[in-house]
C-alpha cells in the first residue's frame, strides 16, 4: 500500500514548515497558559466574577485560530497570496474554531445559569443574618438654604459614624457605602438589605448664624417604622455636646453596650482646644479633598492650614493635610513637585502621630505615604494594622489593608478584610 503523501499534501507540509505554523501555535498556547494562570491568581485574590475569567478564556481560544490565519498568511519571506487550496484549509480551520467555541459556550451555559441562580440566592439569603445591632448613618440633609453648607451636614454625619463605631457590639457602615444613598429613591427596606443593616439613621441639619437645628430619626429598615426621633435646637458653640447627646441616644435606642471594641481607642476629629472655627475649617477642607481636582486639592491644603493655625495641636487636621498632599502627588504631580509633595505629606503625618499617638488616621496617613512614595509595603502594613487596632470598625482602613495584604500574598486575610469592609 502506498503511504507516501500526494503532491498536494507534500506541498502543504512544506509550506507549513516554511511558515513555522507549529512554532507559532506552540508559542501562542504557552503564552495563553501563562496569562490564564496569572488571571486566575488575580481573580481569586480580588474575587473577580466567573463570567469575566470565562470570557478571557474564550477570547484566547478564538485568538488561537486568528494567530494560525495570520501566521499562514504572513509566512516566511513575505508570502502574501493564498492559493485555492490554502483558502480551503483556512476556511476549515475557522469553521472548526467557530464550532469549538459554539459547543463550549453551549456546554457551559447550564453551569452559568446555575452560577447566576446561586449568586441570586446568596444575595437574598443573608437578609435573615443581618445583626439586630447594626446601623447605617445616611447623609443628613442640608436645610440651611445654602448649598455650600453641605460640608457641615456631611461632617456631622461622618462624626456620628465615627462615634457609633466605637461601640464593640454595634456594626456601623462606613461613609463611602452609606453616602451612596444620598437622595436615594430606594425605600428603607431596600437600603437596609443593600447595606446589610437592621437600622438607618437619617435626618436633616439647619445651620443659621449661632443656631443649629438637627432633626434625627432612627428607622427600622425592614418596615420603615420609626423607633426613635428627636429634634435638637442648640447654640452653635454647643455643637460637640450635641453630637455626644445624639450618639448616646441612638446607642441607647439600639441597646448597644457602651463598651469600646477590644484594643480600640475612642477616635475623634475634634480640635483639642474645642475651637469651633478650626473644626469648621477642618470639615470644609475634607469636603474639598474629596473632589480630586488640582484646584480643590490646593483649596483643601489651604483650609487645612487655616484649621492648624487656629489650633496648632489639631492632629486630625495634620493627618488630613498629609492625605491630601500624598493623594495629589500620586494623582497629578511628577518629578521634583511630586517629591516635595510627599515630603510635605510625611512631615504632616509625623506631626499628627506626635500630637496624638492614638489617632488611627495618623497611622493610615503614614501608611499611604509608604505605599505611594516608597513602595514600602511591609512598613505600610504595620502602619495600617496599628490604625485598625485603634479603630477596629473603620471600613476604609480594612479596605486598604485588604488590598495591601493581597499584594503581599496574604490572600486569606485580604479576602476577610475586604469582605468586612
Amino acid at each position: 500500500m502506498n503511504t507516501a503523501p500526494g503532491p498536494f499534501m507534500a506541498e502543504f507540509l512544506t509550506r507549513l514548515k516554511q511558515r513555522k505554523l507549529v512554532q507559532w501555535a506552540l508559542a501562542y498556547l504557552a503564552g495563553s497558559w501563562v496569562l490564564l494562570q496569572g488571571f486566575d491568581l488575580i481573580g481569586q485574590q480580588f474575587n473577580w466574577p466567573a463570567d469575566l475569567l470565562r470570557g478571557i478564556t474564550l477570547a484566547l481560544a478564538l485568538g488561537f485560530f486568528v494567530v494560525l490565519v495570520l501566521a499562514w498568511y504572513h509566512g516566511e519571506r513575505g508570502a502574501q497570496r493564498l492559493s485555492g487550496a490554502e483558502l480551503l484549509i483556512l476556511a476549515l480551520l475557522l469553521a472548526i474554531g467557530g464550532a469549538f467555541l459554539w459547543r463550549l459556550e453551549r456546554a457551559q451555559a447550564p453551569a452559568a445559569v446555575a452560577s447566576a441562580t446561586a449568586s441570586a440566592q446568596k444575595v437574598t439569603a443573608p437578609a435573615a443574618l443581618i445583626p439586630a445591632k447594626s446601623i447605617a448613618v445616611l447623609p443628613l440633609v442640608n436645610e440651611s438654604g445654602n448649598p455650600d453648607e453641605r460640608y457641615f451636614s456631611d461632617g456631622l454625619s461622618e462624626d456620628l459614624i465615627t462615634a457609633l463605631s466605637q461601640f464593640g457590639e454595634l456594626k456601623v457602615i462606613g461613609r463611602n457605602s452609606s453616602f451612596q444613598f444620598r437622595n436615594s429613591k430606594y425605600d428603607s427596606k431596600t437600603i437596609g438589605k443593600k447595606l446589610g443593616v437592621a437600622h438607618l439613621l437619617e435626618g436633616s441639619v439647619r445651620h443659621a448664624g449661632d443656631t443649629v437645628r438637627v432633626s434625627v430619626e432612627l428607622v427600622n429598615a425592614a418596615d420603615g417604622s420609626t423607633l426613635w426621633s428627636q429634634r435638637y435646637d442648640r447654640r452653635y458653640k454647643d455643637l460637640f455636646a450635641l453630637q455626644d447627646e445624639i450618639t448616646s441616644a441612638v446607642a441607647g435606642a439600639l441597646k448597644a453596650r457602651l463598651l469600646p471594641a477590644a484594643g480600640s481607642v475612642a477616635q475623634s476629629d475634634r480640635p483639642p482646644s474645642g475651637n469651633l472655627d478650626a473644626y469648621a475649617a477642618y470639615l470644609r477642607a475634607k469636603s474639598y479633598a474629596t473632589a480630586n481636582t488640582d484646584a480643590d486639592f490646593r483649596k483643601a491644603i489651604d483650609v487645612y492650614g487655616t484649621a492648624i493655625r487656629l489650633d496648632p495641636h489639631y492632629a486630625a487636621a495634620f493627618a488630613g493635610l498629609s492625605a491630601v498632599w500624598a493623594t495629589w502627588s500620586a494623582a497629578s504631580l511628577s518629578g521634583a513637585a511630586a517629591r516635595q509633595a510627599y515630603a510635605q505629606a510625611a512631615a504632616a503625618a509625623t506631626t499628627a502621630v506626635t500630637l496624638d499617638p492614638n489617632l488611627a488616621a495618623a497611622y493610615s496617613a503614614r501608611g499611604e505615604i509608604m505605599i505611594l512614595a516608597g513602595l514600602d509595603w511591609n512598613g505600610a502594613e504595620a502602619e495600617y494594622r496599628r490604625a485598625l487596632q485603634l479603630a477596629p470598625n473603620d471600613g476604609q482602613t480594612k479596605a486598604v489593608l485588604g488590598q495591601l495584604l493581597a499584594a503581599l500574598g496574604q490572600t486569606r486575610q485580604a479576602v476577610r478584610l475586604t469582605r468586612e469592609a
